[in-house]
């Protein structure tokens, strides 16, 4: 079966219940891979999150950012 949009499937009758079925079907493996990509976009959003400890580092930046600011920390430079 044509897969929706190619040109064996636009060279199809209207009529043609293959050509419909092909819509459907075409639907339904669409259906399919978004369900999927959200799981896997699920998971990787939960490993993330638990990786690190997300409070401490934007303490730690937020730390050394004052720092520099304030000009308790002067980063160093190559000559």
């Amino acid at each position: 079966m044509p897969l929706p949009g190619t040109p064996a499937w636009c060279g199809m009758a209207d009529d043609d219940a293959r050509k419909l079925l092909a819509l459907v079907l075409g639907g339904v493996r669409e259906a399919l891979a978004n369900d999927t990509r959200q799981e896997h976009l699920a998971d990787a959003s939960k490993k993330i999150c638990t990786a690190a400890d997300w409070t401490a580092i934007a303490r730690a930046q937020l730390r050394h950012a004052r720092a520099v600011t304030s000009g308790a920390y002067i980063p160093r430079r190559a000559s």
